[in-house]
């Protein structure tokens, strides 16, 4: 597999002092090099649950590109969590924090409705754990129509942050570790 952290760059102090942003902006633009991540977090997928029974979630919004390139090579559904605002139809929200602020997500309510009457599996698809602030709100709001989330998949995971941790009752997979 290639180096995927040679097409990482590391920008510091963006978007505020102290923090480092992980500028994924190289991977995707090289084919071979985002072909090769999308191949590893499908693999990560692939061994861990049953794929035909499984939704893909993707999160606003670096997550969406990761989530549903695994979601179209595993031919599951896509489900997308936004930004507050940015859904037509009837929705529910949860705030939760960033590294660096706060947010507020949203999802298709009948989306969630008809996952849970199908009985598939989540399984949530991100490009960076950090505090797992995100992920963990958008567990919360799955858990709130009784789907089951036993997994999160992610292209990086920054250590030293804790979002391992915070995200306790879920398997994390990463393909990166830095």
């Amino acid at each position: 597999m290639k180096n995927l952290l040679d097409k990482i760059i590391t920008v510091p102090n963006y978007p505020q002092e102290g923090i480092m942003f992980r500028d994924i902006s190289p991977l995707l633009l090289d084919a071979d090099y985002f072909s090769s991540a999308i191949d590893a977090m499908y693999k990560l997928l692939a061994e861990s649950v049953d794929i035909k029974n499984t939704v893909i979630a993707g999160v606003e919004a670096r997550g969406f590109i990761f989530a549903s390139a695994i979601a179209a090579k595993a031919n599951c559904p896509l489900l997308l969590f936004r930004k507050k605002g940015k859904l037509p139809r009837r929705t529910i929200e949860i705030s939760y924090g960033l590294e660096y602020g706060k947010n507020i997500l949203e999802v298709h309510q009948e989306d969630l409705e008809s996952i849970q009457k199908s009985q598939k599996e989540v399984v949530f698809v991100d490009d960076v754990l950090a505090t797992g602030g995100t992920i963990s709100a958008c567990l919360d709001l799955v858990k709130k129509y009784q789907i089951k989330a036993n997994l999160a998949i992610f292209l990086m995971e920054l250590n030293g942050l804790s979002g391992r941790e915070k995200l306790s009752e879920l398997e994390i997979k990463s393909v990166l570790q830095i």
